[in-house]
């Protein structure tokens, strides 16, 4: 094996010096992946496809002696055989005619199959072109797909052993990275500015970066010849920083989709801030919409004692603030006060006049005079803006609320239009139509100002799709999403954390058990444990970051109901049972409220709510209707439910019905406009 593996060597660096010293031939095409046949062939044409044979053959006995890797005869680098030999042959066939190429390769014939052996063939035949190709004269461009793979990977390889570093970089602690600028420059506008204008660190050989720490940097070093980086929630802003610092502009923009799925009510106000100080204006964007649309849950938060007055009189001032009672915008001033009484007690007065009351300043400033700052607290400041207000702060804000969206519905027939209901002004706006008209049985909801319309069946074929359209409710526009796994209708889906979940569902007249989600950032659908049991029309909510679904159909062809709830954490990737319900039901809705799930709609009118907490169940105030397959929704404290089917009166309703929970009273609610049918 020895002397085998001797005379490998041999013929290897004996053809590579050939090629080296070998002039270029003047009718050889310029440029890659260009072709020009030569006339006939030479001695040393001849010679190279001997070349190429004695390469093949060498590499073939090689790998008989069970020696698959072989040192690296370039750049001190261990490489395959294969890719070893190949790179020689690509050298040599660049040299040989159509003819020799084809003879030269037909050594492959008379050796032990290799996998030499399909690469080499592909490789040169690639570079001949087809007689018309050759007729006429035209080249044949051809790509090569791996290239930009093969070429990082050398580079990375040229990092990890040091060759070629031209630039070292020097982090906080003092660790230093050897680089090259073109793998900097290529990844940064921050290097390549620095390396390529008149700045004193082009000549230098050392850059000091004393903000970015040891992890954070190599982070991006590696991120420069990998393409990958490792984002976590206790390494995004950091990375965020550093790469808004050194403008790659890629990491961050993955930075900037990581802190928006982990978006909340009690970060928002933090990620507005630093997404303005960093620019990141879809994080921005975002992050004021959450903190405008659920001011009410956001001031209740720890984060919100530490807001600066600038960014409290920002927020007050929003036309589009959703509150639904003016009295929680004035709740909201009076916890910020109090917390600080001495530094923000004369700012009470500017905050208070964003909100839409009827306020006496002059008695306020009066009765605040008379109070000693260090014995206000938040009861004696409450009392006394109350006391200063002309008008009962408990009416109706002027402000806009949340609006009702209705996706398509049916109404004997698939329906595909969008309709937006303002519960304030009672007016209806017409959305552009959804795409596919001919669907039915989807899943709904809504992520961000996106709303994911899943799954569903076509009327004629009533066979299950994995269809996946999403709606931007602020452009108004439709755009088709990445399919599902899993084509199923009568589904649940759901949002949690930034992806959307879709639960069970019907495939070929059967619940199934198969349960995945969509990842946004990494535009992919993955699988879930499956549910303890497969159901079909039931429904699903998200209370405390966990899932609940409960009810629908199960067994052969549905035909049983079924009466339990399964619960799903996300961290533990695992469904549990959590109760029975004492109403078993399909076709209804769930909806969180007031940290409890309310039960609407269905075959009857009853409304039961459970509390997780307490694992409690309570029967509520009966609905005006029946309302199998209906919508709902919590707005402004209260639940609409919205369309439906009633078995007693034989019709689809057009109605809409909302429930306070502070009454326990449902009323009807009159709709002007264009009617609702329904919500999938």
């Amino acid at each position: 094996m020895a002397k085998t593996w001797e005379k490998f060597l041999l013929v290897h660096r004996k053809l590579t010096n050939e090629v080296e010293s070998a002039k270029p031939q003047q009718n050889k095409a310029v440029g890659m992946g260009m072709y020009k046949q030569t006339q006939g062939h030479t001695r040393e044409c001849s010679r190279e496809r001997n070349g190429v044979s004695n390469v093949a053959e060498g590499l073939a006995r090689v790998r008989d002696a069970g020696l698959l890797l072989i040192p690296g005869l370039h750049h001190k680098t261990a490489i395959s055989s294969a890719n070893s030999a190949s790179r020689v042959v690509e050298k040599l066939k660049a040299k040989m005619c159509e003819g020799c190429l084809r003879r030269a390769l037909a050594t492959r014939s008379r050796i032990r199959p290799s996998v030499l052996g399909e690469s080499l063939e592909h490789a040169a035949l690639s570079r001949i072109a087809p007689p018309s190709a050759r007729e006429s004269g035209a080249p044949l461009r051809e790509g090569d797909s791996s290239h930009p793979a093969d070429f990082l990977e050398a580079f990375r390889a040229f990092y990890l052993d040091g060759l070629f570093t031209d630039i070292t970089l020097q982090c906080a602690s003092g660790v230093i990275f050897h680089c090259h600028r073109a793998a900097l420059a290529a990844c940064s506008n921050y290097f390549k500015a620095m390396f390529t204008a008149d700045m004193k660190e082009k000549s230098k050989n050392q850059i000091r970066l004393p903000g970015l720490s040891h992890a954070v940097l190599e982070a991006l070093v590696n991120y420069a010849y990998t393409s990958q980086i490792r984002i976590t929630k206790r390494n995004v802003q950091s990375l965020l920083q550093a790469a808004d610092l050194l403008q790659f502009v890629s990491v961050k923009k993955a930075c900037e989709q990581f802190l928006m799925r982990h978006l909340d009510t009690d970060n928002c106000i933090g990620m507005h801030s630093f997404a303005e100080y960093h620019d990141c204006s879809e994080l921005e964007k975002e992050s004021r919409r959450i903190l405008l649309w659920q001011f009410e849950e956001v001031w209740k938060q720890e984060e919100f004692l530490d807001v600066g007055k600038e960014k409290l009189s920002y927020i007050l001032s929003r036309e589009n603030l959703n509150v639904w009672k003016e009295e929680a915008a004035i709740e909201a001033v009076i916890k910020w006060v109090a917390h600080n009484v001495e530094e923000r007690i004369e700012d009470v007065y500017e905050l208070l006049s964003y909100i839409k009351v009827d306020l006496d300043n002059m008695y306020l400033r009066s009765a605040l005079s008379l109070q000693k700052k260090c014995r206000l607290n938040d009861n004696k400041i409450r009392s006394l803006i109350y006391n200063a207000l002309n008008l009962n702060p408990k009416g109706l804000s002027r402000r806009p609320t949340a609006a009702m969206y209705v996706i398509g519905g049916y109404y004997w027939h698939p329906l595909s239009e969008v309709h937006v209901w303002d519960p304030l002004t009672n007016a209806w706006v017409q959305g552009t139509e959804m795409p596919d008209h001919t669907r039915e049985s989807y899943g709904v909801t809504s992520l961000g100002p996106d709303i994911y319309v899943t799954g569903g069946y076509r009327t004629e074929s009533i066979e299950a799709l994995d269809t996946v359209w999403i709606y931007n409710s602020e452009r108004d526009e439709w755009t088709e999403g990445c399919p599902m796994l899993d084509a199923r209708y009568y589904h649940c889906a759901v949002s949690l954390s930034g992806c959307v979940y879709v639960l069970g569902g019907y495939r070929k007249g059967a619940p199934v058990q198969e349960a995945e989600f969509y990842d946004p950032l990494k535009k992919k659908w993955l699988p879930i444990a499956n549910m303890i049991k497969g159901v079909g029309n039931a429904t699903a909510c998200v209370l405390h970051e966990v899932i609940y679904v409960t009810g629908g159909h199960y067994g052969y062809r549905g035909s049983c109901t079924y009466d339990k709830i399964q619960r799903y954490h996300s961290g533990s990737n695992e469904w549990s049972i959590v109760t029975t319900s004492p109403h078993p039901e399909y076709g209804l809705c769930s909806i969180t409220l007031q940290n409890k799930i309310y039960f609407v709609g269905g075959q009857t009118t009853i409304t039961d709510c459970y509390d997780p907490e307490q694992n409690e169940w309570k029967q509520m105030a009966h609905m005006m209707e029946r309302r199998m397959e209906c919508g709902a929704v919590v707005m402004n404290g209260c639940i609409y439910v919205t369309g439906g089917y009633s078995y007693s009166k034989g019709t689809y309703l057009q109605s809409i019905e909302k429930y306070n929970p502070e009454l326990n009273k449902w009323e009807a609610v009159d709709a002007r406009g264009k009617k609702s049918t329904g919500w999938e």
